[in-house]
């Protein structure tokens, strides 16, 4: 679905050329696939796998090979070619603006129609559009005039991932997400582009995470875990690729409307740090094609342990050893979520949905972490570990779970 090319000081290594550049760190948005190299563990793998600054992780995950410090991989493959379905309303010296669709690709029978979209901030006069056919992700597809300057249009396009991609406005939510486990639909409900978290200090947040993303009414889901050994990583690629849904009378794996984010033990900090921004880039990205999205974080709590640690600013720590910044990036990452009316002609509204895990040491939900999420979100379900061990699933104690209600 999403793939991308990163520029990230962080990751590279002294002296390589693209450190002299100033950009900021961007991930490319646009159709494609990764193409396993090292087919040891997960034959067949249709799935995306990235670590936080979006290198594909099949490679890493399979212990054929390591992505190695300073290595620049990209996830995009410039060569693979894909049908393009032009818009038929958009010709030559029509007006577009940012938001237009200018057409689509086919990626698979889940996500059968991914919408090539005219950047923000374009907009011009049409001189030329691609005919119908086949194309790669780098070959240009339309060319618009604006001030006399030409500017020419792939099907992909950068985004910094540090600012929230552009809306008309938020609009109030007027659909329930519904997750499939009655216990949350009936008691604890939230809506599409609502913001939700779960607390848990057990190992069943995955059963929640795969359970959200077959069984929910969302279009995709974007999954983040933080964090993880390559154990627990190769396990949660194994849940999604296993779980089966039907779309149409026909089996589907839930890999191929999903996209994993994923950053192990051994990865760098600065990685895990930008997991969270890269991901819910991606989710705002199919957002603007009008879809609803489920964007899945686990764990919060070890997101804000990976921006204690790469801070280098004098700051003192306040309780729990987190400085102040610490709410309010938590509070800045739950505001992207919402409905939204999307720019472009075409009347299109798309949803983000956040749902954020807990993980603070000992269950201690006391920290200004685990209080700044809980304040955030609107949602939270408490996951208790006696009634895993009875086989109690989802084991979601409904005496501590909350729903705001504003009524």
């Amino acid at each position: 679905m999403i793939l991308s090319i990163i520029k990230s000081k962080a990751c590279l290594k002294i002296g390589d050329p693209v450190l002299r550049t100033n950009q900021p760190l961007s991930i490319e948005l646009g159709p494609g696939k990764v193409t396993p190299k090292f087919l040891i563990i997960f034959q067949g793998l249709v799935g995306q796998i990235f670590d936080g600054i979006q290198r594909p992780l099949e490679t890493h995950i399979s212990g054929k090979a390591l992505v190695h410090k300073g290595e620049i991989t990209s996830g995009l493959d410039p060569s693979k070619l894909w049908e393009f379905f032009p818009n038929t309303n958009i010709k030559i010296d029509s007006l577009i603006s940012e938001g237009d669709v200018i057409g689509h690709v086919f990626e698979n029978n889940l996500f059968r129609e991914h919408k090539i979209l005219l950047p923000p901030k374009a907009k011009g006069k049409v001189t030329y559009t691609a005919p119908g056919g086949f194309y790669t992700v780098k070959d240009k597809i339309i060319e618009v005039e604006n001030n006399t300057k030409i500017e020419q249009y792939t099907m992909s396009h950068k985004w910094p991932v540090r600012q929230p991609r552009p809306y008309i406005e938020k609009i109030p939510s007027n659909e329930l997400f519904i997750t499939g486990q009655r216990v949350i639909d009936v008691l604890f409900p939230s809506v599409l582009g609502g913001a939700c978290s779960f607390g848990s200090t057990t190992n069943t947040r995955n059963f929640i995470s795969r359970s959200l993303s077959s069984h929910s009414n969302s279009d995709l889901t974007i999954y983040v875990g933080c964090e993880k050994t390559e154990e627990e990583a190769q396990a949660i690629v194994k849940e999604f690729r296993s779980a089966i849904i039907f779309s149409k009378d026909k089996e589907e794996n839930l890999i191929n409307k999903t996209c994993l984010i994923t950053n192990t033990v051994n990865m760098p900090l600065a990685s895990q740090e930008a997991s969270i921004l890269s991901g819910i880039t991606i989710a705002e990205y199919f957002r603007d094609m009008g879809y609803n999205v489920s964007f899945i974080v686990d764990s919060i709590t070890k997101w804000v342990r990976a921006i204690r640690e790469t801070k280098q600013t004098p700051e003192l720590p306040t309780g729990f050893g987190y400085s102040s910044y610490i709410s309010s990036r938590v509070g800045q990452i739950y505001e992207r979520a919402g409905r939204v009316q999307c720019f472009g002609s075409q009347d299109r509204k798309g949803s983000l949905t956040f749902i954020g895990a807990l993980t603070p040491p000992n269950g201690d939900f006391a920290g200004s972490a685990s209080i700044a999420t809980l304040i955030s979100s609107r949602v939270t379900w408490f996951l208790e570990e006696q009634l895993a061990q009875k086989n109690h699933f989802p084991p979601i104690n409904w005496r501590t779970s909350f729903a705001y209600d504003d009524g």
